[in-house]
């Protein structure tokens, strides 16, 4: 039998309060739900970095993207004089040997906190490089704090794109179409991976590999790239970095998105008798790993500690080094397969970066009796700007040491005395600006070209690890202990 419906005033009042809460709880998801998607890589207006507030997304879970863009300039239709070597007198290239890239990686937590990686197939990144990619993308998030520049160092790149004086006379006249080039090629890449960002996990790999010579010792010959001077080789006292270091990103599809791959070695293979356009081996070496990761993975090349650290091949014929290079190279990229077998996964998931700035304002000749340059003079000649950036940049437990000039080994040792405990450091090199070779104290006391070409002083590294510390302490995700730390190590 049916009851006839009967509904009471309370019965009534309880319906809308349940309504009411409803509609409220709706509402609260609707807002978190938009706060997501405002927050997510497709939406994200980059907070970071530059040592503000720090937000932390789920453990072990980034978003990564990656794209690289042509940069090879046609010898035939603009001049084009080759960087590295003075010894080439400025000479015309002849042709490309093969393509130079702009590759890059850009690594978001997902909270707001990015970070790009490029790397560029030049011999160094100049300061109206950096600053003009900083321009053109600050209203895309990236800044000069989570932007990082670096240059692979072949000495068969092109020159003409640095205004400074020394630069012209010893490579070639700037040319702003060289200039706008790099700079397009490296904003072009930056923006397509930041558009191909997409949910992620890394790992690291670290091995010891011997592929490089110590440049410091005396039985290595600067003039014949490392050809035999008949003295013995002392390995005990003179050692180039042999760390190789691997972070790979891949999606939750376990597909491939990028690869970055740091090692202390000039790519100096092409002698200065080489004058074909050239990415060296570094060009090889990724070329190969892009084709075995297939997916459209880029890989990246971040050069180490390269100061004292050359390649095992020193120079021959121009045809047997244009082997020698593809050897090495194939080697090189057989070595980074080899380290991912040994991967570790990186379980925070932390993206954070800050650039310091170090004033460089005078210059030291050490091979004149060490002049002093005046400021105005130094300025003049061989600095556009003397505040010159050191950059720290984390990812997960890996911090990188943006180093804007050529370190030998031993800084790098004493750089990595600023490292946290439990993280690993690696230096990154040439970076974001250009000052010649960095050499520790007891080093500059050596003959040697490393020495002669560190233009700062017998306190050089002194001024680079003050730089750096500053760079390192400034990270917002660093606890203050671990900030303590850092300090302690030096007064």
């Amino acid at each position: 039998m049916l009851k006839s419906p009967h509904i009471s005033i309370r019965s009534v009042s309880n319906h809308v309060r349940s309504v009411f809460f409803l509609l409220i709880i709706l509402s609260v998801c609707f807002l978190l739900k938009g706060y997501a998607e405002e927050r997510s890589p497709d939406h994200m207006e980059n907070q970071s970095n530059g040592g503000k507030g720090m937000a932390v997304s789920s453990a072990g879970r980034f978003f990564a993207g990656s794209a690289k863009a042509d940069i090879t300039p046609d010898p035939k239709k603009i001049k084009v004089t080759l960087n590295g070597y003075g010894a080439r007198n400025k000479k015309p290239a002849l042709g490309i040997l093969d393509p130079l890239y702009a590759r890059a990686l850009v690594i978001s937590d997902g909270s707001g906190n990015m970070l790009g990686l490029v790397s560029v197939d030049l011999c160094y990144i100049s300061r109206g490089i950096r600053d003009k990619v900083v321009e053109q993308l600050k209203q895309d998030g990236f800044n000069e704090h989570n932007l990082l520049l670096a240059a692979t160092h072949t000495h068969s790149g092109y020159s003409g794109y640095d205004t400074r004086l020394i630069a012209q006379k010893v490579f070639g006249d700037f040319d702003p179409r060289l200039l706008d080039l790099v700079v397009s090629g490296i904003s072009s890449a930056l923006l397509s991976a930041k558009k191909n960002l997409r949910p992620a996990r890394a790992e690291l790999s670290q091995i010891d590999i011997d592929m490089n010579n110590c440049r410091r010792d005396p039985a290595f010959s600067i003039d014949t790239g490392g050809g035999p001077t008949g003295i013995k080789p002392n390995p005990e006292k003179y050692q180039a970095d042999k760390k190789l270091s691997v972070i790979q990103f891949k999606g939750e599809d376990e597909k491939p998105i990028g690869l970055i791959f740091n090692y202390a070695s000039h790519p100096t293979v092409l002698s200065p008798n080489n004058m074909l356009i050239s990415a060296d081996w570094p060009g090889v070496a990724c070329k190969k790993l892009e084709d075995e990761l297939g997916q459209s993975a880029v890989v990246l090349f971040l050069n180490g500690t390269l100061g004292d650290a050359a390649p095992k091949p020193h120079w021959e014929t121009v045809d047997k080094e244009i082997d020698n290079r593809n050897r090495y190279g194939n080697d090189m990229a057989d070595k980074v397969t080899e380290a991912m077998t040994h991967s570790t996964l990186m379980k925070r998931s932390i993206v954070d970066s800050y650039t310091a700035r170090k004033e460089f304002s005078q210059i030291v000749l050490r091979q004149l009796w060490q002049i002093h340059l005046s400021k105005t003079l130094t300025k003049k000649l061989f600095i556009d700007r003397t505040d010159i950036p050191f950059q720290a940049a984390r990812v997960s437990n890996v911090i990188l040491m943006a180093v804007p000039g050529e370190p030998t080994a031993g800084v790098g040792k004493e750089l990595g005395a600023l490292c946290p405990i439990g993280f690993h450091c690696l230096v990154v090199a040439p970076a974001n600006d250009y000052l010649s070779y960095f050499v520790t104290r007891d080093e500059y006391k050596e003959d040697g070209y490393a020495s002669d070409s560190c233009y700062f002083g017998p306190g050089t590294s002194d001024q680079i690890k003050s730089g750096m510390r500053q760079a390192v302490n400034n990270l917002a995700s660093l606890s203050t202990n671990e900030q303590a730390e850092i300090s302690d190590q030096e007064p």
